[in-house]
This record gives structure tokens, sequence and C-alpha cells, in this order.
């Protein structure tokens, strides 16, 4: 984190004239201030959290609940069973892609939508698969990550491709 607290609860920016130590503004916990070189051999500063202070505060095995990490998703999609999913998404701009899967698996998850269990290989081995990343944040989906992360992984894919074709469905009909 480039931010954090002195002992009177100002804010602090990471650099080489801050203090050695300070305090997490989302946690309260005690951080450390940390240096690294980048490739071009330039220094960055950060804050870290404490590594074991009294066991009570694990350093780099696990954030303070304030800053969770947005949760990734790699889907994929085959040739064969998902080329009309493959053809409207090349037709969207690279950037939005993730932007329309998202929204179709949050509209999938909030209208109650099971997956069905229908996953395959798909016939055509040969031809590469199509993957895109997709980013769920938390505190705005926690729901639809939750949903996810209860399937088993293999299943996390074919899941994303039931809510596509469901949303081009719906948009279809209406």
């Amino acid at each position: 984190m480039q931010v954090a607290l002195n002992d009177h609860n100002d804010k602090i920016i990471a650099g080489p004239d801050a203090p050695l130590r300070a305090i997490c503004p989302a946690c309260g916990a005690p951080v450390e201030l940390r240096k690294r070189t980048a490739m071009d051999g330039s220094l960055t500063w950060y804050w870290q959290h404490q590594t074991n202070v009294n066991g009570l505060y694990p350093g780099n095995l696990s954030r303070c609940k304030q800053e969770k990490l947005d949760w990734r998703l790699s889907v994929r999609f085959r040739h064969g069973e998902d080329d009309d999913l493959i053809e409207y998404l090349r037709t969207l701009p690279t950037g939005y892609r993730a932007v329309v899967i998202r929204a179709a698996v949050r509209q999938a998850v909030q209208t109650g939508m099971i997956y069905d269990r229908c996953w395959s290989q798909g016939p055509h081995r040969d031809i590469p698969d199509v993957k895109i990343a997709i980013r769920f944040h938390h505190g705005e989906d926690d729901q639809v990550i939750a949903y996810l992360q209860s399937l088993p992984s293999l299943h996390r894919s074919a899941f994303v491709r039931q809510a596509m074709r469901a949303m081009r469905k719906s948009r279809v009909a209406g």
C-alpha cells in the first residue's frame, strides 16, 4: 500500500523520508516501510503488514480484511460447442468482452440460475480454446464470487458459458 497513518492519524506516503513503522489505515495493524528495485533501477517504496508480531500479524500470508483483492477467473470458450459465443465476443471491442461476461454472470446469479451440469470437451480439440480473464470485484460481486467458488473449478467456465447463452437468448427474445 502507498499510504499509511502515523501515531497522530496523519496520512504518510511511502517514500525514502517516511518513518520505518506506521499503521494500516484499513485494519489498524502495524506496517513496515519496504522498498524494491524496479527493472529500470529506480526504487519503489510501499508499506507492508509486519511479519509475525507476537504471532498476531502473519504479514504476506494474509492481507487485512479491508484489502481483499479482486477474484480472477480465466474462462475457456471451446471451438465447436462455443462457436456462437466466440463469434459474438469477437464482435465486441477487446476491453469490453470481460465487462459483458461479468454482467451476464451477475445477472444469472441474481436471477437464481444454477449450473445445468452440461460440460464437454467439444469436438475440435485441434483448435486452441479462446481464453478471457474476468475480474470480479469484492464488495459488488461477493454473491457471484461465492457461487462460482462453490462450483468445481472445471465447471466454472461451463457456468459462465451457460450464463452468456441465457443473456443472449433474453436479448434476442426481448
